[in-house]
């Protein structure tokens, strides 16, 4: 497996949740999620968090280079 290439898609993909969360606390996406906003930013935190511990994973199981 390319564990490099793993760790940088997860990572990529974490800019792009942070990115989300940015713009949902400036309220730029809030008109079209009401009152769940605050539900959505803290299930995006969560799925940063999971990606963060993938990325961990994957780094322990790459070969020394």
């Amino acid at each position: 497996m390319d564990y490099q290439r793993m760790i940088e898609g997860y990572e990529h993909q974490q800019v792009k949740l942070r990115a989300q969360i940015s713009s949902l606390k400036h309220g730029k996406l809030s008109k079209t999620l009401g009152t769940n906003t605050a539900a959505v930013i803290q299930r995006t935190e969560r799925q940063i968090m999971d990606l963060e511990r993938a990325i961990t994973k994957c780094r322990a199981n790459r070969p020394p280079s």
